[in-house]
């Protein structure tokens, strides 16, 4: 008595798997470290075609995507991402912002976009509020 068998014990959550998508190194090693203090798994890709390897082999909890990578537009992998894993979220993270990439990013199902600079606030928020929260609010008021 008073023993919890195997089937009985809690189980513990395993962390949300985050997707990194920046070519940019010293940024990446940024948010590498911020996020896997706040508990996250992170892989990091620094280029399209090895975000969209990682894609294909990988479910992730979440994809945070730079949209201007050296070899592939992020949108593309992007949709890709979404038609294999359509649960999986994404937060695009860009440089470049504009009306028309915000509109193409929100049509593949991104719950959320970044402008950079962005703080490490910011950007812990912003992936708990897709994470941790309802469907992601596509309202034309977020374009």
């Amino acid at each position: 008595m008073g023993v919890l068998s195997e089937t009985t014990k809690p189980q513990k959550n395993p962390p949300p798997r985050i997707l990194l998508m920046e070519d940019e190194i010293n940024v990446s090693k940024g948010m590498q470290l911020v996020l896997g203090e706040a508990g996250y798994e992170v892989d990091w890709a620094e280029t399209g075609r090895y975000a969209l390897e990682l894609v294909r082999r990988n479910p992730y909890d979440l994809i945070l995507a730079d949209l201007c990578l050296p070899d592939l537009d992020g949108l593309q992998i992007i949709k890709e991402a979404k038609q294999q894993w359509p649960q999986t979220r994404v937060i695009v993270i860009t440089g470049y912002s504009t009306v028309a990439s915000a509109i193409d990013a929100f049509k593949l199902g991104t719950s959320d976009y970044l402008e950079k600079p962005f703080t490490e606030n910011e950007l812990i928020k912003a992936i708990a509020e897709v994470l941790f929260t309802g469907p992601a609010d596509v309202s034309p008021a977020k374009i």
